[in-house]
Protein backbone atom coordinates (compact mmCIF):
# COMPACT_ATOMS: atom_id res chain seq x y z
CA UNK A 1 0.00 0.00 0.00
CA UNK A 2 1.31 3.43 -0.92
CA UNK A 3 -0.12 6.43 0.87
CA UNK A 4 -0.20 9.91 -0.58
CA UNK A 5 -0.92 12.92 1.58
CA UNK A 6 -1.53 16.63 1.20
CA UNK A 7 -1.10 18.96 4.14
CA UNK A 8 -2.90 22.27 4.49
CA UNK A 9 -0.05 23.51 6.62
CA UNK A 10 0.31 26.44 8.95
CA UNK A 11 3.51 28.18 10.02
CA UNK A 12 5.85 25.95 12.04
CA UNK A 13 5.32 25.34 15.75
CA UNK A 14 8.36 24.70 17.94
CA UNK A 15 8.07 22.76 21.20
CA UNK A 16 10.78 23.33 23.84
CA UNK A 17 11.30 20.89 26.73
CA UNK A 18 13.66 21.68 29.63
CA UNK A 19 14.67 19.23 32.37
CA UNK A 20 13.89 20.99 35.64
CA UNK A 21 13.64 17.85 37.79
CA UNK A 22 14.96 18.10 41.35
CA UNK A 23 17.98 16.18 42.68
CA UNK A 24 19.77 16.45 39.31
CA UNK A 25 17.73 13.61 37.80
CA UNK A 26 17.96 12.80 34.09
CA UNK A 27 14.78 13.04 32.04
CA UNK A 28 13.96 10.29 29.53
CA UNK A 29 11.40 11.25 26.88
CA UNK A 30 10.10 9.79 23.65
CA UNK A 31 8.63 12.16 21.04
CA UNK A 32 6.32 10.66 18.45
CA UNK A 33 3.09 11.32 16.65
CA UNK A 34 0.87 9.06 14.63
CA UNK A 35 3.13 9.54 11.58
CA UNK A 36 6.59 10.46 12.92
CA UNK A 37 8.89 9.08 15.57
CA UNK A 38 11.71 11.34 16.72
CA UNK A 39 13.00 8.63 19.04
CA UNK A 40 14.07 8.58 22.66
CA UNK A 41 16.03 11.44 24.19
CA UNK A 42 17.87 11.78 27.50
CA UNK A 43 18.10 15.23 28.99
CA UNK A 44 20.62 15.91 31.70
CA UNK A 45 19.61 18.39 34.42
CA UNK A 46 18.81 21.91 33.11
CA UNK A 47 19.33 20.87 29.47
CA UNK A 48 16.69 21.42 26.80
CA UNK A 49 15.42 19.70 23.68
CA UNK A 50 13.25 21.18 20.96
CA UNK A 51 11.53 20.07 17.78
CA UNK A 52 9.45 21.81 15.12
CA UNK A 53 6.53 20.72 13.00
CA UNK A 54 3.85 22.17 10.75
CA UNK A 55 0.41 21.65 12.27
CA UNK A 56 -2.44 21.38 9.85
CA UNK A 57 -5.15 19.33 8.30
CA UNK A 58 -3.81 16.22 6.62
CA UNK A 59 -5.54 14.73 3.57
CA UNK A 60 -4.59 11.21 2.58
CA UNK A 61 -5.52 8.54 0.07
CA UNK A 62 -4.38 4.99 -0.79
CA UNK A 63 -3.01 5.76 -4.25
CA UNK A 64 -2.76 2.08 -5.15
CA UNK A 65 -5.04 -0.72 -3.93
CA UNK A 66 -4.64 -4.08 -5.62
CA UNK A 67 -8.36 -4.89 -5.52
CA UNK A 68 -9.27 -1.59 -7.17
CA UNK A 69 -6.24 -1.11 -9.44
CA UNK A 70 -5.21 -4.65 -10.43
CA UNK A 71 -5.80 -3.99 -14.15
CA UNK A 72 -3.72 -0.82 -14.07
CA UNK A 73 -0.16 -1.27 -15.35
CA UNK A 74 0.55 2.46 -15.74
CA UNK A 75 -1.68 4.41 -13.38
CA UNK A 76 -2.08 8.17 -13.84
CA UNK A 77 -3.76 10.36 -11.24
CA UNK A 78 -4.66 14.04 -11.05
CA UNK A 79 -4.84 15.36 -7.52
CA UNK A 80 -7.72 17.80 -7.08
CA UNK A 81 -8.77 19.85 -4.05
CA UNK A 82 -11.47 17.40 -3.03
CA UNK A 83 -9.48 14.24 -3.82
CA UNK A 84 -7.54 12.23 -6.41
CA UNK A 85 -8.94 11.32 -9.85
CA UNK A 86 -7.67 8.35 -11.85
CA UNK A 87 -7.12 9.30 -15.49
CA UNK A 88 -8.36 7.45 -18.54
CA UNK A 89 -5.59 8.99 -20.65
CA UNK A 90 -2.04 7.78 -20.18
CA UNK A 91 -0.09 10.91 -19.43
CA UNK A 92 0.09 13.38 -16.54
CA UNK A 93 -2.57 16.01 -17.08
CA UNK A 94 -4.16 18.66 -14.84
CA UNK A 95 -6.88 19.61 -17.34
CA UNK A 96 -8.17 16.21 -18.39
CA UNK A 97 -11.77 17.40 -18.26
CA UNK A 98 -14.10 14.39 -18.38
CA UNK A 99 -11.32 11.90 -19.13
CA UNK A 100 -11.41 10.52 -15.58
CA UNK A 101 -12.23 6.91 -14.84
CA UNK A 102 -13.16 7.85 -11.30
CA UNK A 103 -12.70 10.62 -8.79
CA UNK A 104 -12.34 9.83 -5.12
CA UNK A 105 -12.72 11.74 -1.89
CA UNK A 106 -9.84 11.93 0.55
CA UNK A 107 -9.80 9.17 3.15
CA UNK A 108 -11.33 10.25 6.47
CA UNK A 109 -8.90 11.80 8.98
CA UNK A 110 -8.33 9.64 12.01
Amino acid sequence: MLLMSLCECQPPTTVHITNCLSNKQWLNLHCKSKNDDLGSKELSPTNSYHFSFHPGKLHWFDIYKAQRDIACTDCFWSIKDNGPCKLLITQPNCSAGDKYVECNNWNPSE
